[in-house]
């Protein structure tokens, strides 16, 4: 009875996904993915462009394919849900809070990486691919012994191949925790075949895709979108924390921390009650200091991003360094509890892994421009997998019901507020594409801006504007304007 009920549970999510990601309208990079512009990148085997071979194949794909696209969206997003389960063998009151804070995430993540198509192509699929490894290497976490079976040594090869090919910072991250993965197993002396076939993969994918002439353009500074510091490397990437990197990196993610804050601070409490031997002095000093920065950041983010309304009077000066000195010892603190406080040591060390993969997936982004909210899609997920175990600890991974009933209540509102917002867009792109067919042959065309802007990644084109026409079909010379939806209803609609 219970499997049929997770059955349907999941059955039921994923026709919610399919039908909210069906309605996500094409815009920006996709236009010219879905025409002549992506296949002639595909006949020059992408060179000069990047070396994302699988994130570009699948965004070509995806263009031109709604129905497909929502299915894969969807399917991509509940194994994330469902691996994230997997890998922290958390109950339902962990797979809910899980999904709750997915649905909770900054909304220019979610309008850059997942109703973007071309932004979800490169940055969603590599996350679920390492989770998938991760769970195939549980062993090392837990104490019972799972070998990967020996059949799953070509896909596995594949499997490191490809994920390599999607974004720069996740392809560095696949190799290193491959070869991390390897030496452990062979420093343990129990080396495991599918594991090297997984790491050869990867180096081979991450070889392909810097081989790519479009990097040697970016480290000559001959590339002008894109760039990488050579020079002043420290004093660039101090700069570029301070600006916007550490909003997109941890600032930004309200509600996932002030969960993770209270989880974290609960855990500290139930240690110290029910601790059977005193810490030590150096340890309950750094503990207590550790506690001290999450309450400080926990007060910190309250007033500053809810009661204040981002507004610190005095300190608005210093505001940039203020913030980006809390994000540093937040993460340390974090670090810290984690080490002292949680009794399990397998779990333990999955919170430091994760941890530290966060840290490493998100460092080389430093050093490169432009840096947008989607490149920190994977973080993100790593930091619902250290809220899971947070969850774990303070619970021994025991059932909630009444946290279950209040998320399951919460998730479906915001599955309905995401529903009403997107079916809105959906129903104006579509009386978009229908005005334009209408009026295809007239020399000026007025259009009605997409509603909902910030869901959706540059859905008015400005600088895309001749790849909008190409994409509508629209002759290059004629004039395009777009106006606000209430004023073109009243003046343009029944035209």
């Amino acid at each position: 009875m219970k499997k049929n009920k997770k059955k349907l549970f999941y059955i039921i999510l994923f026709i919610i996904l399919v039908v909210i990601c069906f309605m996500f309208p094409y815009t920006h990079d996709d236009w010219p993915w879905s025409g002549a512009e992506g296949l002639n990148r595909l006949k020059n085997l992408f060179d000069g462009y990047n070396g994302r071979w699988a994130g570009n194949i699948l965004v070509m794909i995806l263009t031109r394919f709604r129905i497909f696209r929502a299915i894969f969206i969807a399917s991509t997003l509940l194994g994330i849900i469902y691996f994230i389960k997997k890998i922290t063998k958390t109950t339902e009151t962990g797979t809910l809070l899980s999904i709750f804070l997915l649905l909770c995430m900054p909304i220019s993540m979610l309008a850059q990486a997942i109703a973007w198509t071309s932004g979800f192509a490169n940055y969603v699929p590599p996350v679920l691919l390492i989770l998938i490894y991760i769970y195939l290497n549980r062993n090392i976490f837990y104490k019972e012994k799972v070998e990967i079976n020996n059949k799953l040594i070509i896909p596995l090869l594949i499997m490191g191949f490809i994920n390599s090919l999607f974004i720069e910072h996740m392809t560095i991250y696949n190799c290193l925790l491959a070869l991390i993965i390897v030496i452990y197993q062979l420093v343990k002396k129990e080396p495991n075949l599918a594991n090297i076939f997984y790491l050869i993969g990867a180096f081979a994918g991450a070889l392909l895709m810097f081989t790519n002439t479009a990097y040697t353009a970016i480290a000559t500074g001959e590339d002008s979108y894109r760039t990488i510091e050579q020079s002043n490397i420290i004093t660039n990437a101090f700069n570029t924390y301070f600006s916007d990197y550490y909003k997109y990196f941890i600032h930004n993610n309200t509600v996932l921390n002030i969960v993770l804050c209270l989880l974290v601070l609960y855990a500290v409490y139930r240690f110290y009650k029910y601790q059977k031997e005193p810490l030590n002095k150096v340890k309950d000093i750094f503990l207590k200091l550790a506690t001290t920065g999450i309450i400080g950041y926990l007060t910190y983010i309250i007033y500053q991003r809810i009661m204040s309304g981002g507004n610190i009077f005095i300190l608005d000066n210093y505001k940039l360094y203020l913030e980006g000195i809390i994000m540093l010892i937040f993460a340390l603190s974090l670090l810290i509890i984690s080490l002292i406080v949680c009794v399990s040591k397998a779990r333990q060390k999955r919170m430091v892994f994760e941890l530290i993969s966060i840290f490493i997936i998100a460092g080389p982004l430093l050093v490169v421009t432009p840096i947008g909210p989607r490149c920190f899609f994977p973080t993100y997920v790593f930091f619902i997998l250290l809220c899971i175990e947070w969850l774990n600890e303070v619970t021994k991974r025991k059932e909630m019901l009444n946290l279950n009933n209040a998320l399951k209540l919460i998730v479906l509102l915001l599955f309905v507020c995401n529903i009403s917002i997107y079916r809105y867009i959906y129903k104006i792109d579509n009386l978009r594409e229908e005005h334009i067919a209408k009026h295809i042959n007239d020399d000026k065309i007025i259009l009605p801006k997409i509603p909902y802007a910030n869901y959706l990644w540059a859905p008015n084109p400005v600088s895309f504007e001749e790849r909008f026409k190409e994409y509508y079909h629209i002759n290059k010379d004629t004039e395009l304007k777009f106006i606000d939806y209430k004023v073109w209803r009243k003046t343009e609609y029944k035209k």
